[in-house]
């Protein structure tokens, strides 16, 4: 009998040892896959989408949200705080010259849209909205030319340079 208690008891210690390996295991494989998997957030316009992930790739992110992005589109990723901003691509047209042209943007001012544009401002010009301007989807953007002008006053000559626009008012005050 004192053999077949020992065989018993054999085979319990071996469950037993089994038992606890595999919830060793298991409880590694979870506390790995914890520490290795990251919260990204994804920014896209006024939207935000949050996924935790083992791969923080950002294609992958991405087409696991099903988030569709255009080549003209701007990624920016940023790795210490795992967000992806999306900034959308949109349509500005400047008119110069008696001509329009559409150009493709993501973000910036009226000045990068006529930059990207190639549009070479001179003196006088003038550009509507001002320069500085925050671009939108669909913005229209014209530049009047500055044509030159001779004010005539009190026996004095000065020529000066006016958006064809302009006023008398308004070249009488450039000339002073």
């Amino acid at each position: 009998m004192k053999e077949t208690t020992k065989k018993i008891v054999s085979k319990r210690l071996t469950k037993v040892v089994a038992l606890v390996l595999m919830c060793v295991i298991c409880t590694s494989g979870v506390i790995t896959v914890t520490a290795l998997s990251r919260d990204v957030t994804v920014l896209d316009g006024d939207k935000m989408y949050g996924l935790t992930t083992l791969n923080a790739n950002p294609d992958a992110v991405l087409d696991r949200l099903g988030i569709e992005v255009s080549p003209e589109d701007s990624i920016e990723c940023d790795e210490a705080s795992a967000k992806i901003t999306i900034k959308r691509a949109f349509d500005v047209t400047v008119e110069v010259d008696g001509k329009a042209k559409t150009v493709t943007m993501t973000e910036g001012t009226v000045a990068d849209a006529l930059e990207a544009s190639k549009v070479d401002l001179k003196e006088g010009d003038q550009v509507v909205p001002f320069a500085a301007t925050s671009l939108v989807p669909d913005m229209e953007i014209k530049v009047a030319r500055g044509v030159e002008v001779t004010v005539e006053a009190d026996g004095k000559s000065v020529k000066v340079k006016v958006p064809v626009t302009a006023t008398v008012e308004a070249a009488v005050a450039a000339a002073d």
